[in-house]
């Protein structure tokens, strides 16, 4: 995860030198959004297993990454089309809850479900 985050960071911060803040509230919302999946892991437990799965947190994380880099990116038009200014930080953490629910929900309904032969 360490390494994931470093991978992804560094760069961004050679290229994108102007906004450096960005990148270190990039990385302060990938791991805002990996501990809303671990306190639900913790505390959201069902027949003593936790109730979110591994392809519902896979799918926060990517989402949610891709939400805070998205904010940074397209920070105005985002801005002028919700009439408000949200944080990326905010937005990862709406965006990690929201999947982590979303794919609990439906593989509960079995459709992602694996079958093993």
């Amino acid at each position: 995860m360490v390494l994931s985050i470093g991978a992804i960071t560094i760069p961004l911060a050679v290229f994108l030198r102007g906004v450096i803040l960005d990148t270190a509230y990039i990385t302060y919302a990938i791991r805002s959004s990996a501990a809303v999946a671990v306190l639900l892991g913790i505390y959201w437990v069902r027949k003593s297993k936790p109730v979110p799965t591994a392809l519902s947190v896979s799918t926060a994380m990517v989402a949610s990454t891709g939400a805070a880099i998205g904010f940074v990116i397209f920070d105005e038009p985002i801005a002028r089309l919700l009439g408000f200014r949200v944080d990326k930080v905010f937005a990862a953490l709406f965006f990690s809850l929201f999947f982590i629910l979303l794919i609990t929900a439906l593989s509960r309904v079995r459709l992602f479900t694996y079958r093993r032969n």
